[in-house]
């Protein structure tokens, strides 16, 4: 059972079945995100369906976990089914950046995923040798996690690559850049 907290999963590859004790739930996969409150509390099980687990297949996904503010830690559950169709899609302006939306609100684009925090949650595709420069709110935090590649992140570029993870500090803008040469997995 959970409470208190939101788990937000975004498939990136593969399928996740989910089903929970107020309803809700479905399949999701290549490039949706399911946004569950537990809120007040459920019970619920993922997972990939029998058929991918009993003949294999592909899956990759990652979730993120959400403290609820402790004043509405009993809001009732809720589920979102975010297709990868619904999401604001934004292009940097030289075209080497492509950025879903999934939640929040970049520079004027809001994604359809409905927070009972300020979060905004962005997946951001950057080709070899190209670089985004995002605004960013003074007042949040900002994580970027690298699901592939190499790269750098900053004003001072630091590098980083599939694996790690980036936290930003204070500032009005996040600074993404991909390696000119990124790792052939064919």
């Amino acid at each position: 059972p959970h409470r208190g907290f939101e788990t937000v999963t975004y498939m990136i590859d593969g399928i996740l079945a989910h089903q929970d004790s107020h309803g809700g739930g479905g399949l999701i996969s290549d490039g949706d995100t399911q946004w569950m409150t537990a809120g007040a509390g459920l019970l619920h099980i993922e997972a990939p369906p029998e058929e991918v687990v009993m003949k294999g297949g592909l899956f990759h996904g990652m979730q993120l976990w959400v403290n609820l503010p402790s004043h509405m830690k009993m809001s009732p559950p809720r589920y979102q089914d975010i297709r990868s169709g619904q999401v604001s899609l934004v292009s940097s302006a030289d075209g080497g950046a492509l950025l879903r939306v999934i939640a929040g609100d970049l520079d004027g684009h809001s994604g359809p995923g409905i927070t009972h925090t300020p979060i905004t949650a962005i997946h951001a595709t950057i080709s070899p040798g190209a670089s985004v420069r995002l605004p960013w709110p003074k007042d949040f935090n900002a994580l970027a996690y690298v699901l592939a590649g190499k790269g750098s992140v900053g004003a001072e570029k630091r590098p980083v690559e599939m694996g790690q993870l980036t936290v930003f500090g204070a500032g009005d803008a996040i600074e993404l850049a991909a390696a000119s040469s990124q790792e052939s997995r064919s």
